[in-house]
């Protein structure tokens, strides 16, 4: 079985949110989304990625 990885690279990040890399680093400067810095590597936290979607998603049985 795959486990699947806590943190994702920048281009791993984008593609799990169908975002450009241009949108993931600006949305990252404008602390839209969360990131991890470990030594030189910038990371995305799965876990912070998928609280994010859920705080966007709207519709019925979501809390506006």
């Amino acid at each position: 079985m795959e486990e699947r990885k806590r943190l994702l690279s920048a281009r791993e990040a984008g593609i799990y949110l169908g975002l450009s890399h241009r949108t993931l680093w600006a949305w990252a400067r404008q602390g839209i989304i969360s990131f991890v810095r470990i030594r030189r590597r910038v990371l995305f936290d799965r876990v912070d990625l998928d609280k994010m979607i859920e705080e966007q998603t709207e519709g019925p049985g979501h809390e506006d």
